[in-house]
């Protein structure tokens, strides 16, 4: 459900290119870019004071865009905050289905919130990419992996 719910932000959000991202037991990461405008083609009015600034978010980590466009009935990319939560809530909805429909107690799901990280350059970004194609060796020495094993 969470790959599936996250492959698919692309198609809710026309504005975002996925990239790596890994599915673990107890957590998830992955990188988003928020893409400007105009490189999803659409046409914008763009008042005098046009500042867009790349930032990073995620349960994982996250590349996202602030935006800030003055002009009449253009509509600002959506944001890190506002991606991530459309996420947790649609993988949220689907799990309570099949627990539902198993006349089961579902419980908590996701944390409270989620660590959010700047990715400024490349180097940056391949460092953040690598770190997530390899976590899924790291598994056995999280602390939590003997909790989740033992259940």
């Amino acid at each position: 459900i969470v790959e599936s719910e996250w492959i698919d932000l692309s198609s809710r959000y026309q504005n975002i290119e996925l990239h790596e991202y890994v599915v673990m037991p107890n957590h998830f990461h992955g990188i988003i870019e928020i893409l400007p405008h105009d490189a999803v083609g659409a046409t914008l009015a763009v008042a005098q004071n046009d500042t867009i600034n790349r930032a990073g978010a995620s349960p994982a980590h996250t590349v996202a865009q602030n935006d800030t466009i003055n002009g009449a009935g253009v509509n600002p990319a959506h944001t890190v905050a506002q991606i991530v939560g459309t996420f947790k809530s649609l993988v949220m909805k689907k799990c309570l289905e099949i627990y539902k429909s198993q006349k089961q107690y579902l419980g908590k799901l996701w944390q409270r919130n989620y660590f959010e990280h700047i990715i400024r350059n490349y180097q940056s970004f391949q460092t953040i990419s690598e770190y997530i194609i390899n976590n899924p060796i790291k598994w056995e020495n999280d602390k939590f992996y003997k909790i989740e094993n033992s259940l």
